[in-house]
This record gives C-alpha cells, structure tokens and sequence, in this order.
C-alpha cells in the first residue's frame, strides 16, 4: 500500500482557510482525515471546531519517505 505507515512525509502543499471567527476562550478541537493515500503522495484534510462550530480548514499533500 501507499501512504507513509512506517515512515514519514514531508509537505508538498500545506493550504489553510478561515470559515469563520473563534472566540478568545473554548477549546478549539481538530478533526483530521486521511483522503486519499497513493504510492507516493498521501491527501489528507482537517476541519477546526470552536464551540461544536466549524471555524477553519486546511488539506494538505504529503509525500511519501523512505
């Protein structure tokens, strides 16, 4: 299989977007997701929550090291 398990990845592309304002003060919580996983690149994604709220975003594209 692809992806990086057993080693690791450096970035190609890191992006990141805003959705909306947090406030000073709630925990702010990260979900991330592999979405796709190839031979030599990996895609991931993660959504940031403040509140329950989706305040930001960022994808990624990794590559696979050896």
């Amino acid at each position: 299989g692809g992806g990086c398990a057993g080693g690791y990845a450096t970035a190609g592309t890191l992006s990141l977007a805003s959705l909306g304002p947090a406030r000073v003060g709630p925990w702010l919580e990260f979900r991330a997701a592999d979405t796709r996983a190839g031979r030599g690149l990996s895609f991931a994604s993660a959504t940031v929550l403040a509140d329950g709220q989706p305040c930001g975003r960022a994808t990624g594209v990794f590559k696979a090291q050896r």
